[in-house]
């Protein structure tokens, strides 16, 4: 027994900062159009990072499956999704009580999306930061 006790004292004791996945929130947020174009959404690390991981689904674009991280800015009115596009900021998605806007770089006008829940019931937070840090990992430096 003194053994045990020894081993578990000297054992060392790991954190959620020392984690190797950042924290991500509990749930997705999902949002389509009647385009059949899905976006996700997690917040990514402390809420007060303003950031999140951002996935567009279904459109024919280059953006198409890719997870970017992007900053969240939320104004009076409304959340905006910001990325940097060529050193510039550049906002990907507006959000205000479940409606919003999708901005597609190189799109003459935005797409109307709506949230949905059951994109919401279908989310795997752990699933989508695993992938996007897999999406990291294989891009090219």
């Amino acid at each position: 027994m003194p053994a045990l006790l020894t081993l578990l004292l000297i054992a060392p004791i790991s954190s959620p900062a020392e984690s190797t996945h950042p924290l991500v929130a509990g749930a997705m947020q999902g949002y389509s159009s009647t385009h059949g174009i899905n976006v996700w959404t997690l917040r990514v690390g402390e809420r007060s990072d303003n950031e999140s991981l951002v996935q567009i689904v279904g459109v024919d674009h280059t953006w198409d499956k890719l997870i970017q991280k992007m900053t969240v800015e939320k104004t009076f009115k409304d959340i905006r999704y910001v990325v940097k596009r060529d050193g510039k900021p550049f906002v990907a998605l507006i959000v205000n009580r479940g409606f919003g806007e999708l901005h597609l770089p190189g799109e003459p006008t935005p797409l109307p999306i709506i949230h949905n829940g059951s994109l919401v019931m279908e989310g795997d937070a752990q699933q989508f930061l695993s992938d996007y840090l897999e999406q990291v990992a294989a891009a090219p430096m």
